[in-house]
């Protein structure tokens, strides 16, 4: 009998069955599928946040505070801070607290759901640039919002994560949110340009970015990973450096999984709601997890879509073909943020096949993008094996926007 293994898939899950004999392994993160109490998690991240002093310590009732918030548009994330926004409200005047959220492409549209009573909650939409309007100057040609420079404590909070592109999330992306959109897609650039030419992709010495969080005030960070259960497994406080380090530390022990040989197939769930809400943001899980897919193998991708493609510059730049090498090229001359995905994906395109299950209109997977649709994992398993033969090696990572995995080095 096959064994039977659960996906998440937007707000359900899907099932494929995969015979034992075929298995080399399941990519899961390990030993974190516990929640903790984010009210307790949260009191004890900030208790010494700040130079080791509580924040009772350093807050007078008439500063400033800032939260910089870079997270998925979820309940859980609004419930997470308004339990911070009540802890500075104990200490603070409520008019002189503002929320700035991150709008990323691929998430879901963001519309405020604190409870709390907050009279300033501004949404940063690159696509938007009214958004960015109120800036002051820093130094270096950045920009950043008012409200950020004019604050007398900066709370950063960003999800920490792997990402094809930077390595990680949070950390230097999150403070790239905060900046003018020139300077923004500069670094984008950098590191975009800097991860095809020879693999490096990770900006944490970005020193530029420091005159940030060196303006009169202060600024601290809170780094947040998550577990499959889609609770929270950690929250890492103190400075930039010190809250993003800890943060990596624990994902690359916790979320780094090794296999110990290449694979033919790979199944790979994107997660779940919100990571599958888009292609654009569900591809990153193939593409972090297609380091064990040996050349010319299959590669599943089950993530719903629900919100279609996720980013128009994506969409665009797969009409201009499929080549990655063209298209390498054309980042190099004219960049745009997004176009880098298209790039990902023909480059992944490439050396493999994508089957995509998702409620995607057939026509829009298969003209637009390029991939191989198909209804259930379990039919796009057995046009693999068709292909590959059923001897064929298997491997699924069910989460794969919170694992990468990799092929173990020989003894």
């Amino acid at each position: 009998m096959p064994l039977e293994i659960w996906i998440p898939y937007g707000e359900t899950e899907v099932r494929v069955g995969v015979r034992t004999e075929n298995l080399v392994g399941i990519a899961q993160p390990k030993s974190i599928s516990t929640n903790l109490n984010p009210k307790l998690a949260l009191t004890e991240a900030i208790s010494n946040i700040h130079g080791k002093r509580s924040l009772d310590k350093v807050l007078s009732h008439d500063d400033k505070v800032i939260l910089a918030v870079d997270l998925p548009p979820t309940n859980k994330y609004f419930e997470l801070i308004d339990l911070l926004i009540f802890e500075i409200l104990n200490l603070v005047d409520m008019n002189r607290v503002s929320v700035l959220w991150v709008q990323n492409d691929g998430w879901p549209p963001i519309q405020n759901g604190l409870k709390s009573d907050v009279k300033n909650f501004i949404i940063l939409n690159r696509t938007q640039p009214e958004s960015f309007t109120a800036q002051e100057r820093v130094e270096n040609n950045l920009t950043v919002c008012r409200e950020f420079n004019e604050a007398s404590l900066r709370i950063l909070v960003g999800k920490v994560g792997f990402d094809p592109v930077w390595g990680y999330t949070g950390g230097v992306k999150t403070l790239l949110s905060l900046i003018n959109n020139q300077a923004f897609t500069d670094f984008y650039r950098r590191s975009v340009l800097a991860q095809i030419e020879n693999g490096s992709r990770d900006l944490d010495d970005a020193k530029d970015l420091e005159s940030i969080l060196s303006l009169d005030g202060s600024s601290v960070m809170l780094s947040i990973v998550e577990n499959i259960d889609g609770g929270i497994a950690g929250i890492f406080g103190g400075t930039f450096n010190e809250s993003f380090r800890l943060s990596k530390e624990f994902i690359d022990e916790h979320c780094r999984i090794g296999l110990d040989r290449g694979v033919d197939i790979l199944i790979v769930g994107a997660g779940g709601r919100p990571y599958d809400y888009t292609l654009f943001s569900s591809l990153d899980s193939a593409i972090m997890n297609m380091g064990v897919l040996k050349r010319g193998g299959v590669l599943i991708l089950a993530a719903e879509c629900m919100g279609g493609c996720g980013s128009d510059v994506f969409r665009e730049w797969m009409f201009k073909g499929c080549d990655p090498e063209k298209l390498k090229l054309m980042l190099k001359r004219n960049f745009e943020i997004g176009a880098e995905k298209a790039y990902l994906l023909t480059k992944l395109l490439d050396e493999f096949r994508l089957y995509l299950v998702s409620v995607m209109p057939d026509y829009y997977v298969k003209n637009v993008f390029k991939l191989k649709s198909s209804r259930t994992v379990n039919d796009a398993l057995q046009h693999a094996f068709r292909i590959l033969g059923k001897e064929s090696e298997i491997a699924v990572a069910p989460y794969g926007s919170l694992t990468q995995t990799f092929i173990k080095p020989r003894p």
